[in-house]
């Protein structure tokens, strides 16, 4: 539950709640530095309405708190259920946001005075991240999630057996969670190329709209991720695991 005061020490925010520690830099105040300071005084000394850094933690606590609901759901969803959800819910946002990022660049291209060195190194990032997101999500929606309902069907009785010819789900699933680690380090790239997303006050429409798009785009696929290498695979592979006696008698 979210629970703290004008009189609540930065750090101890940022701890419990990781999600607030993009407001606190958002609003440029080093949480990190200063852990023990109290957010009145660091919204004082940034001449900060402190009941509007206050409304922007307990919003990002809030949302944190029900990301963490909305993932304690699918602990107990079948495998077509979760592969449902991600194709549904996570791969138009993540195409869209890429999309966003893409175009700020672009559009702001030539004008970003002290941050240009961050946006061309972003450019570049990017370049090598879009397709790659754009080819696993790709790889998902056109074998791993149809396999995937195809596989409930069958162990349910319904269908054949879908697998193809000397398919492995332990290669596969191995495969895609590689996938997952390279996604990954590109994001931590992207991480720092930003300075941890981290902007000093009164910086321009244009590099706060970028870094909030990246960050937004980086905290879902974080959470996609989740869902897959914590449970999605490992449902899949205990699914298989249990239908393999059966399938040899």
């Amino acid at each position: 539950m979210t629970a703290f005061s004008s009189r609540t020490a930065v750090g101890d925010v940022a701890t419990a709640h990781p999600r607030t520690r993009r407001v606190f830099r958002q609003h440029g105040i080093p949480y990190a530095c200063n852990p023990k300071q109290a957010i009145r005084t660091a919204a004082a000394e940034r001449h900060i309405p402190v009941d509007l850094l206050l409304s922007d933690l307990s919003l990002a606590a809030r949302e944190e708190e029900t990301t963490e609901r909305v993932l304690g759901t699918w602990y107990g969803a079948t495998p077509d259920e979760l592969a449902d959800y991600l194709e549904k819910m996570h791969h138009p946002l993540f195409r869209y946001r890429l999309e966003e990022a893409r175009h700020l660049l672009d559009e702001g291209a030539g004008t970003w005075g002290q941050h240009t060195t961050a946006a061309e190194r972003v450019a570049e990032i990017l370049d090598r991240l879009q397709p790659h997101v754009a080819g696993h999500l790709e790889t998902e929606e056109q074998e791993l999630f149809p396999l995937t309902r195809q596989l409930v069907a069958w162990l349910q009785g319904c269908t054949a057996d879908p697998r193809p010819p000397g398919w492995d789900v332990d290669a596969s699933l191995a495969n895609l969670a590689a996938d997952h680690i390279a996604i990954g380090r590109m994001l931590e790239q992207m991480r720092q190329a930003t300075g941890h997303y981290h902007l000093e006050p009164g910086v321009a429409d244009r590099v706060l709209s970028l870094y909030a798009v990246l960050q937004e785009f980086e905290d879902g696929l974080h959470r996609h991720l989740f869902l897959e290498n914590e449970l999605l695979f490992p449902k899949l592979a205990e699914m298989l695991a249990a239908k393999r006696p059966a399938a040899a008698v």
